[in-house]
């Protein structure tokens, strides 16, 4: 997969990769809320300006396992009140609108790139990539289907998170 990402970049079709930097992924479902955390990938991600937020933190606090074992449709048919396929249809954030995919067997992927580095011009890899003293800014966003490596979307994000200035987990 990553190396489907990387070609794509020297094809120029993920344009915000450059050779001369280094570069963390994370690899999440497309639809988790808290990615905001690491980029700015949209307003549907900024979960603290959605009028949901306090319901969903309700449940979240009523009853905290049940957002472990409930697909993300439940948690989209809930806020939408709308049965769950069609929650995951139509709120689906890559616009997926295939009615034989369902969420807990969902192919695709956000792998939110984020540009990494002490400040020097020298490389970081191995476990310096995720050291205390590494500088984590964000790149863009790759959309993927994890099955065929087919890149759905691709897009260079700003260089702050979605909470701006609030300092978020390095892991």
């Amino acid at each position: 997969m990553l190396e489907g990402i990387i070609r794509d970049s020297a094809l120029r079709r993920v344009a915000f990769i450059r050779d001369d930097k280094n570069y963390l992924g994370y690899l999440m479902p497309a639809d988790y809320v808290m990615q905001g955390m690491i980029a700015d990938t949209g307003s549907r991600f900024h979960l603290f300006k959605q009028h949901h937020t306090v319901a969903m933190i309700s449940d979240w606090v009523l009853h905290p396992f049940e957002h472990l074992r409930r697909p993300p449709s439940a948690h989209m048919a809930k806020m939408h009140n709308v049965d769950p396929n069609v929650a995951r249809r139509h709120h689906c954030p890559l616009g997926i609108d295939d009615e034989n995919i369902k969420c807990g067997d969902c192919p695709y992927r956000r792998v939110i790139i984020v540009e990494v580095g002490d400040g020097q011009k020298s490389p970081v890899s191995g476990a310096d990539v995720l050291g205390f003293n590494m500088n984590r800014i964000p790149a863009g966003f790759v959309d993927i289907n994890t099955q065929t490596g087919e890149i759905i979307n691709a897009k260079e994000v700003q260089k702050s998170t979605a909470w701006k200035d609030v300092p978020t987990p390095a892991i």
